[in-house]
């Protein structure tokens, strides 16, 4: 009875044109037992959902003609919330496709050529349906398929090399987004300039780059990650995720920030020497292109808008971002060279820095990355520091509670309360990922012996604060500021 009522489920969810409607009781079913389903997820009262709904559906028409086998499917998630939760959505309009039940999101603009050409992708990816279409003979039919795809995996290999075939198909379980073609004919291989047997991976531009690796599933599957990218990786959202997707293993990245937008004759010099670069360090590390547009961008990497275009390496450890700033002219000699001393260990990691104020006045004074050092690891006193991020609302609620805790100790000179922005200064040793925080510096010692304050962020709380954990005497303050009454240590 079961099996009756799911096959009627999944029978009654056909609609008459190119596009099936789902809901949260055929969703799983039909998606289970199809090959191949796009999905829509949509709201009717959504305005960029209206726009999409006739390009979806001209793509629909043509595609579903071309490929009976693909089901063009929608999902409205206002009257089906239960599958916007499934999905984890976080907002529409949303297209996937589901090759096997394996969920491939869609991260393009939303227009007809870019999500037809997403859908054909995988579509094409078989070995089988693009292998029957290629004529060995033809050098040009193969000339033809790879300028017609983004990115095509070539195995050349016959009978006696089926092992390329076998690694090949292992690594694409995990991406099934690309055109494979299968060439047993030696003489094509050698017309195309590589190895037989060998695994290729050409771009539409014709670059095509040979695996070298082992024949194993993870070794390809790293290849192909890389291999896949353009040689300088666009900063957008869809190309971020697959930078930083662990299965290649590369965290050094090599940043260019230049213009997006009107980039000039400089930056455009700049991107040619890169390119070369680009290609004989891939494997070891990204050249990723970060648009000088975006001034937040420019501010989390520490460069300011008169130094663009440049360049600068980044190594991802752990939680952690090590930065090395490049200096001297731009030549493919310099550069080569800046990133050899990195790989060598002769490189020390750059701290961001907001420029050091010309007056720093109390009761709360100013603290940067390049003063951090000088200003709170002082063993004469004890330095209250608060780390916040102006843009972020708990911080601005911190900031006239701690700005009354600081008046509080305004006439003890062995007290000092600073603050610094996270967001545009970086300090060696401190961890900023959670804000705000307060921390105090206790005198004594090397004046690096911390505690932080754990409680409500109250002016109350925080003065006793103070007060337990002060490395300083209140005897030795009063003498002090009865000897000398001049900022000594608040003139940093």
């Amino acid at each position: 009875m079961r099996f009756v009522v799911l096959v009627f489920l999944i029978a009654a969810v056909f609609a008459e044109g190119p596009i099936t409607d789902l809901d949260a009781d055929t969703y799983r079913p039909f998606i289970e037992s199809h090959t191949d389903v796009v999905v829509k997820y949509y709201t009717p009262w959504c305005h960029h959902c209206k726009r999409l709904e006739p390009i979806y559906e001209t793509v629909a028409e043509k595609l579903t003609k071309k490929y009976p086998q693909v089901v063009f499917t929608q999902v409205d998630v206002n009257d089906n919330p239960r599958i916007g939760r499934l999905e984890k959505l976080h907002g529409v309009p949303v297209i996937r496709y589901f090759k096997n039940g394996k969920s491939l999101p869609y991260e393009g603009r939303m227009e007809k050529e870019f999500i037809q050409s997403f859908i054909e992708n995988i579509i094409t990816s078989s070995f089988e349906g693009v292998q029957d279409s290629i004529t060995e003979s033809k050098l040009s039919d193969l000339r033809a398929k790879l300028q017609k795809y983004t990115q095509t995996i070539v195995a050349y290999c016959d009978d006696n090399s089926r092992d390329y075939i076998g690694a090949l198909e292992l690594a694409m379980q995990e991406v099934v987004n690309l055109t494979r073609i299968v060439i047993s004919d030696r003489e094509v291989a050698s017309k195309m300039n590589v190895p037989f047997p060998s695994l290729v991976l050409y771009h539409a531009s014709g670059n095509g780059i040979v695996y070298h690796g082992a024949l194993d599933k993870q070794e390809v599957l790293k290849w192909v990650l890389v291999a896949d990218l353009p040689a300088i990786v666009p900063y957008t959202v869809s190309f971020t995720r697959r930078l930083f997707d662990k299965r290649h293993g590369i965290n050094l990245q090599l940043f260019f920030f230049a213009p997006e937008k009107n980039p000039g004759s400089k930056a455009q010099r700049y991107r040619a020497i890169l390119e070369p670069i680009a290609e004989k360090y891939r494997g070891t590390l990204f050249v990723s292109h970060i648009p000088s547009e975006n001034p937040r961008l420019l501010d989390y990497y520490g460069v300011r808008a008169t130094q663009v275009p440049t360049i600068g390496l980044a190594n991802f450890v752990g939680e952690r971002m090590d930065k090395y700033a490049f200096s001297g002219e731009f030549t493919e000699q310099n550069i080569v060279r800046f990133i050899e001393r990195f790989l060598k260990g002769e490189l020390k990691p750059f701290l961001r820095s907001e420029e050091e104020p010309k007056t720093n006045e109390g009761p709360v004074y100013t603290i940067v990355g390049s003063t951090f050092n000088k200003m709170v690891y002082d063993p004469s006193m004890d330095v209250v520091v608060k780390f916040y991020a102006s843009w972020d609302g708990k911080s601005n609620d911190l900031a006239p509670e701690f700005l009354t805790a600081a008046k509080h100790f305004l006439k003890d000179s062995s007290i000092l309360f600073g603050e610094v922005d996270i967001m545009k200064n970086e300090m060696e040793g401190i961890n900023t990922k959670e804000f705000p925080k307060v921390i105090l510096f206790k005198a004594g010692g090397n004046g690096r012996e911390r505690v932080e304050f754990t409680g409500e962020m109250k002016a109350d709380k925080l003065i006793a604060f103070v007060e337990a954990n002060r490395g300083s005497k209140l005897g030795d303050s009063e003498e002090l500021w009865n000897v000398c009454l001049t900022p000594v240590f608040r003139s940093h």
